[in-house]
């Protein structure tokens, strides 16, 4: 009960958030149980949310529905390439490369490589300088090689990302009560945060002030 009141506080939040697929996500990543925080992230990703696609990938990449399910995590992936997502673009080669879950294909791994590091991953940049340096799966290309490589210097270096669900944060608290408190002043936070922005904030103000006599 006390869980379907949570969601239903969330629900009712997003609605007056300029962003749902961010709050979601944001919710889903601090999620006091792992199931919550894939229905919360999975809310976000059908709003398109390229991050809520990637930390589902991260979470299915890194064991949490099962060793024999990688496959999944490349479907996260992939949806996350499409909307934009540098980094998610580059552990989709990387899978695609070694054949993590799946038969090894080269040729498509060194496309999302290049994919990514013309969205900015350095990492992959790195990777393409190497690879026409060595002639790895190409012909070596001096030209092509250093191109990259002044590319990738150009470009700020990230540590991969690692799943908010995989452990859980040890700070969360577990006690119900607790959390629906949590839960209704994340919300409150939310919706005066779009209230005080919004268009009408201004007209409520005045209406309020008047009839307490102190215009």
């Amino acid at each position: 009960m006390l869980s379907a009141l949570e969601n239903g506080i969330r629900a009712l939040c997003s609605k007056f958030t300029k962003d749902p697929g961010a709050a979601w996500l944001r919710w889903g990543r601090n999620a006091y149980n792992v199931p919550q925080g894939i229905a919360y992230l999975e809310r976000a990703a059908k709003l398109d949310n390229a991050e809520a696609h990637f930390e589902l990938g991260l979470y299915c990449e890194g064991g949490g529905y099962g060793i024999g399910l990688r496959e999944k995590a490349m479907d996260y992936y992939r949806r996350a390439a499409v909307l934009g997502h540098a980094e998610a673009t580059f552990r989709m080669g990387e899978m695609l490369r070694w054949g993590i879950g799946m038969a090894a294909n080269p040729e498509e791994g060194r496309t999302a490589y290049r994919r990514a590091a013309e969205m900015g991953w350095r990492t992959a940049a790195e990777w393409l300088a190497g690879a026409y340096e060595k002639g790895e799966g190409m012909e070596p290309d001096a030209e092509m090689a250093g191109f990259w490589h002044r590319r990738a210097e150009k470009l700020e270096f990230r540590s991969p990302s690692r799943s908010a669900l995989l452990p859980l944060p040890s700070e969360s608290p577990r006690d119900p009560l607790m959390r629906i408190a949590n839960t209704m002043a994340d919300g409150l936070d939310e919706w005066m945060g779009e209230a005080i922005h919004g268009p009408w904030f201004k007209w409520l103000f005045w209406l309020l002030l008047v009839p307490c006599g102190c215009w």
